[in-house]
């Protein structure tokens, strides 16, 4: 993006070295973040570009200041409401590929970019009612599935962001797999794929999972948008946020159970047969 607005403003990046960049590019690439994206995003591209001229910088050894220094941050929007309801949730599926799903981007050159995909109701659906982060929900396979002798099933998958962070194993996490969950899954095809590697979510996806959640991120927040009007703003880790709030509801403290355990073996065992588990299946999601 940054690049395209310095060909804009006639500089060849491929030519270009970086005492050439004045205020005015600087001007002219915030002027358009600000325009195309959200506080957030704008803010961790400012960062971004401003690491890089520091690297720069310090391994040319250039005389000069780095132009992204006094760029200031934008204040990032926050909601009080940070979970979705019941009514919510059912209009924003309901909107999709019924209201307007296209973004338009005005920059060096407008774009207008689709924010649909036939795989949006389910990818909302499973944040929604697995409370699962999106790099978990993202790479769910039917092989995560497990199903005790009694038929109750559940979603077992690894602690991939606190392994991330911390470089070591955890214990995987645990999703009871309730009727609406078990919906879900029946329409995705589980009966035909049980234990295959299939992915649940877009099995036939050509793009790299990261690309994957960021488009169903941006297409939430969008439809959103289309939906309860510009001035609303919520982003899709609210899905998660009302799975916990609802799960809290039914389980109380022992939420924290569905968050890290044991051994395999001793997960489907214990797990499938424990009062707080067989309570969350046989709840309805929205039950008050």
């Amino acid at each position: 993006d940054f690049l395209r607005c310095l060909r804009k403003d006639g500089i060849e990046p491929s030519n270009c070295v970086v005492s050439q960049i004045t205020s005015f590019q600087i001007s002219s690439y915030c002027k358009w973040l600000d325009e195309n994206y959200m506080p957030r995003t704008y803010n961790n591209n400012i960062t971004n570009l401003r690491t890089a001229f520091n690297q720069i910088i310090d391994v040319q050894e250039v005389l000069m200041r780095n132009p992204f220094k006094k760029v200031t941050a934008k204040q990032a929007l926050t909601s009080d409401n940070t979970i979705i309801t019941k009514d919510e949730f059912e209009k924003l599926i309901d909107g999709i590929g019924k209201v307007p799903s296209f973004t338009t981007y005005h920059g060096a050159r407008t774009e207008r970019k689709d924010n649909y995909r036939p795989y949006l109701k389910s990818a909302f659906t499973l944040c929604l009612k697995s409370g699962m982060r999106r790099e978990e929900w993202s790479t769910l396979s039917f092989n995560d599935i497990k199903e005790g002798e009694n038929g109750k099933k559940l979603i077992i998958v690894n602690n991939l962001k606190v392994e991330r962070i911390t470089g070591k194993l955890f214990p995987p996490k645990v999703v009871p797999v309730n009727d609406e969950l078990q919906e879900l899954l029946d329409e995705s095809g589980y009966q035909e794929f049980k234990g295959t590697d299939r992915f649940i979510i877009a099995p036939d996806r050509k793009i790299q999972t990261s690309t994957l959640m960021d488009v169903c991120s941006k297409a939430f927040t969008h439809y959103y948008k289309e939906i309860f009007g510009e001035e609303n703003f919520k982003q899709m880790k609210c899905l998660r946020k009302t799975y916990i709030s609802r799960t809290y509801i039914v389980v109380g403290d022992k939420v924290k159970e569905y968050t890290s355990h044991t051994d395999m073996k001793t997960l489907v065992d214990y797990y499938l047969n424990k009062e707080t588990t067989t309570t969350i299946i046989n709840t309805n999601f929205w039950d008050e």
